[in-house]
């Protein structure tokens, strides 16, 4: 066969990805060399397990990493654990988009976190009728990796930095693709049958008229493209506090439909972390000016940052762990916020390196012990 099929397996879980899955995944896509296509879809792909009828099924394609384990880990101090997690993924995010034959991704459902790295790093990204993308780090104390700080920017105008730093959910094909989210809309009704089609194709060529032919144009006008002059207008600005000013004049200006949509903005970004807020900002304005493989390599350091911070557990916790939905930022207020605490999150981590060519980490902090050891 011309084209490797990946079916994400963990359906209890919204086939969250684990470091096993990722380790697959990158299996997968080292098998293909330079003239077979990558399809990932979701459980039931097919002959693995869902029956001709289930290609592509599930309530999710992938809602992200598995951030409960990522907190608990590291607040008991075990910090390999995520630097080897995220040196995996971040090297299978830049090995996906640099695959000669190029990546299929088949969305339906839920897609998230790492599960949208895995997209944006493919070259076909096609969503179906029933797609919810979102990048929600903000709220749990995070800001968005796997790659975003190269591909939000890249977005129309300014569209990337609001679902950086809001979260906003992205519930339609037609929205999907005015952002670069998605590259084709296929109907669901006809999902599974791409499936098969691209699974007999007879390679990347083929496999990308395959797409043509199946691919629709959604009617009508999306949501992100009736707001986009206010959300250029309010989201160009130089800071987040200078973002939250633009948002609390057009909550009070304009007319009804904007000032409701500023408000509920406004809403969002003060119940997101202040710092999160802040090295979302930062990482979207530097990854405009970085290669893809220089921001995997700066959100490594910064992940490995997070992790150390007051401010992801406390997200998890509230979100995820407790679920009682009141997170202890701190600090509690973007004034608060001092913009060197930010910029450190974007030096280079002291206790660890990833190399991306193999997806393996280096502790440092091993090293310098059987340094002293031999001394």
């Amino acid at each position: 066969r011309r084209c490797v099929s990946a079916a994400l397996a963990r359906p209890q879980k919204l086939n969250a990805l684990t470091q096993e899955m990722v380790e697959a995944l990158a299996e997968a896509a080292a098998s293909c060399g330079s003239d077979r296509v990558l399809l990932i879809s979701a459980r039931g792909a097919g002959g693995d397990g869902g029956g001709e009828a289930a290609a592509v099924v599930g309530k999710a394609f992938c809602a992200g990493g598995d951030v409960e384990a990522l907190a608990l880990s590291s607040r008991a101090g075990r910090l390999e654990m995520p630097a080897r997690f995220f040196c995996a993924e971040y090297a299978l995010d830049l090995s996906l988009a640099r695959l000669p034959s190029g990546t299929v991704s088949l969305v339906r459902g839920v897609v998230m976190g790492g599960g949208a790295g895995l997209v944006f790093a493919s070259r076909h990204r096609i969503v179906g009728d029933r797609v919810l993308f979102a990048m929600p780090e903000t709220d749990i104390g995070f800001y968005p990796e796997v790659g975003a700080s190269y591909y939000l920017p890249r977005m129309p105008g300014f569209l990337g930095l609001f679902l950086s730093l809001t979260g906003h959910r992205v519930r339609s094909p037609h929205d999907a693709l005015y952002c670069n989210f998605a590259t084709h809309h296929v109907p669901d009704a006809r999902m599974d049958h791409l499936w098969h089609d691209l699974m007999a194709s007879e390679g990347p060529d083929h496999a990308a008229e395959i797409i043509e032919q199946y691919a629709v144009a959604p009617g009508g006008r999306g949501e992100l493209e009736r707001r986009r002059l206010p959300i250029d207008h309010c989201f160009s600005a130089p800071s987040v506090p200078d973002i939250v000013q633009r948002l609390e004049r057009a909550a009070l200006t304009g007319d009804e439909v904007h000032r409701e949509w500023a408000a509920s903005t406004l809403k969002m970004l003060r119940a997101r972390s202040p710092t999160s807020l802040c090295v979302a900002f930062e990482a979207y304005h530097r990854g405009a000016k970085l290669s893809l493989e220089d921001a995997l390599q700066m959100e490594f350091h910064a992940s490995m940052r997070v992790m150390r911070s007051h401010d992801f557990y406390e997200g998890v916790r509230a979100k995820l762990i407790e679920k009682d939905g009141r997170p202890n930022w701190q600090p509690a207020a973007l004034s608060h916020v001092d913009p060197r605490r930010v910029s450190e999150y974007f030096c280079q981590d002291a206790a660890f390196r990833c190399n991306l060519s193999t997806g393996r980490f280096l502790d440092l902090r091993a090293t310098s012990l059987r340094h002293s050891s031999l001394q």
